[in-house]
């Protein structure tokens, strides 16, 4: 598995390199998910539930929280 943290400034750049990410990847594959509204157990099982059809999955956390621990995840 693959994982890919954007942080920091640079909104723009950012969100275009989102963008490019979400091309490579159908609908039923992308999982999104807003950090002020989900919580840390969703996006955990999110992380870790497999696809029976696809090897690959793009799961995006928006708007997530400053304390949030990528070492537990």
């Amino acid at each position: 598995m693959n994982t890919i943290v954007l942080y920091g400034p640079g909104e723009v750049a950012k969100r275009r390199f989102l963008i490019d990410q979400k091309q490579s990847f159908s609908l039923d594959e992308v999982t999104l998910l807003d950090g002020k509204q989900s919580s840390l157990s969703q996006l955990k099982t999110s992380l870790s539930s497999n696809s029976l059809f696809t090897a690959s999955r793009l799961v995006i956390l928006e708007n997530a929280a400053d304390d949030l621990d990528l070492v537990e995840l």
